[in-house]
C-alpha cells in the first residue's frame, strides 16, 4: 500500500483484481497494528539498513519517518476498504481460539488470523504442505 515499496505494483494489481471480482474483505484489529509495525520496520531499514535493523529497534531516529509511514498506511488501508464490502472481527471475539491454535504450532499472530478465519466459518486452513482441519 506504500507506493515506494518493492512489491507495491503486484499488491495493487492483486487488490484491484479482488475488488473487480466483488470480493468481501474480513480482517481483525491485529491487522491494523501489523500495518503500524510494518511502517516502523520500513523506517528502520531505510535509516540503518536491513543488517542493523534489529539492533536499531529502540533507536528513536527513525520514529518520525515511521509515524509518517504509519499514517500513510492507515490512510491507504482506509482507501483500499472503500473498494470492498468488508467486516472487522474484534480480538475479544476470537481470543478463546488463539491458545489452542498456538498449541498446534501456530505463532501468536498467525493464530489470531486463523481464529478470525474460523470465526467467519472457515472449516480448513491450508499451509504450504499440510492442511489443518477444525
Amino acid at each position: 500500500m506504500l507506493t515506494g515499496q518493492p512489491r507495491h505494483q503486484a499488491a495493487y494489481l492483486y487488490l484491484a483484481e479482488l475488488a473487480v471480482n466483488g470480493t468481501n474483505i474480513y480482517f481483525n484489529r491485529l491487522l491494523e497494528l501489523e500495518l503500524a509495525e510494518s511502517a516502523y520496520k520500513i523506517a528502520i531499514r531505510e535509516q540503518f539498513g536491513s543488517k542493523r535493523a534489529r539492533d536499531m529497534r529502540k533507536d528513536g531516529r527513525a520514529l518520525r519517518r515511521a509515524n509518517r509511514l504509519a499514517n500513510n498506511l492507515s490512510t491507504a488501508w482506509t482507501d483500499v476498504l472503500t473498494n470492498f464490502a468488508w467486516g472487522v472481527v474484534e480480538l475479544q471475539d476470537v481470543s478463546d481460539k488463539v491458545q489452542p491454535l498456538m498449541r498446534r504450532g501456530l505463532g501468536s499472530y498467525d493464530a489470531v488470523h486463523a481464529a478470525t478465519a474460523m470465526s467467519l466459518g472457515s472449516s480448513t486452513l491450508s499451509q504450504p504442505t499440510t492442511a489443518l482441519a477444525w
